[in-house]
């Protein structure tokens, strides 16, 4: 094995340095992302941990709103039941059907919707039965167009 002459420098603490995602299971409150893989549509993820769920009484299959306020940028987001809005998913839909689970709910990307600039972890999340609250932090996002 090659021993290096140099200090090393961890790629996984840069990338935690600079806001990069950490895996599900690390998930705290609330992560917000973009994804872009070019053959689809860009998409805006909100994955929201196990404990705001709880927290909030959400479990997956709920319907939830998400809607997001500003001056020009996204500055507070709220996540809240409504029949009529979009699925509380995890990938296992079927097994997992009513339980507080780390979830997420995703949306194709179109104009006046934010747009993080990068992932975008919020672990400070106000919540109460049925709907949780979280401030962008600044400069964490714009407006899509």
């Amino acid at each position: 094995m090659l021993q290096p002459n140099t200090t090393m420098v961890s790629l996984n603490e840069i990338a935690r340095e600079n806001h990069a995602g950490t895996r599900r299971t690390s998930l705290k409150g609330i992560r917000i992302r973009h994804q872009s893989n070019g053959k689809n549509k860009p998409r805006l993820d909100f994955n929201i941990s196990a404990e705001v769920m709880q927290r909030c009484g959400f479990t997956v299959g709920d319907r939830v709103e998400v809607l997001f306020g500003g001056n020009g940028t996204p500055e507070v987001g709220l996540i809240q039941l409504n029949p009529d809005g979009y699925k509380l998913t995890n990938g296992q839909t079927k097994k997992t059907k009513g339980r507080a689970m780390a979830c997420s709910v995703v949306f194709t990307l179109y104009p006046g919707m934010p747009l993080p600039k990068f992932n975008i972890h919020i672990e400070l999340v106000t919540t109460e039965p049925g709907k949780c609250q979280f401030i962008f932090p600044p400069g964490s996002a714009t407006i899509s167009e």
